[in-house]
């Protein structure tokens, strides 16, 4: 049976960035910490917006329902967590080229991890709610 890399121990490596990686790098960060803010505003917007949908909903339909504008606020919140850690790599990139700190860059590289983690694992379960809403969906077309 063949070793793979999985099957072996993780050793520690010291990397070697040269100008060029390094000026990507840089580039990356510049861009993440772009899309981080972006992303924090638009999720304290979200936020703001589902309480004057409440308020809207409660004023104009006479409606009192707080599922609506608890669900938004549940996944806007959701989403302050990679913008976080996007923004947290952005940081910790930039100062561990500058500083040249091997710490901060595997520090960086794990909070893009957690970033590629949470978009992973939201890919999953939209899948799986596609699957479930095509099932439900056919299957109410085949009982008519």
């Amino acid at each position: 049976m063949e070793d793979t890399l999985l099957d072996k121990e993780i050793a520690t490596y010291e990397v070697d960035i040269d100008n060029q990686a390094s000026k990507t790098l840089l580039t990356t960060a510049k861009y993440s910490k772009l899309l981080a803010i972006i992303g924090l505003i638009g999720t304290s917007l979200s936020i703001l917006g589902s309480f004057a949908l409440a308020n809207t909903l409660q004023q104009t339909l006479r409606i009192n329902n707080v599922i609506i504008p608890f669900l938004i606020v549940f996944f806007a919140a959701s989403f302050y967590f990679p913008n976080f850690h996007l923004l947290r790599f952005s940081t910790n990139i930039k100062e561990s080229i500058r500083k040249n700190d091997s710490d901060l860059f595997r520090l960086a590289f794990d909070h893009m991890r957690l970033v590629f983690k949470f978009y992973g694992y939201l890919m999953i379960l939209s899948f799986i709610l596609l699957i479930i809403l095509g099932i439900s969906s056919g299957a109410s077309y085949f009982m008519q």
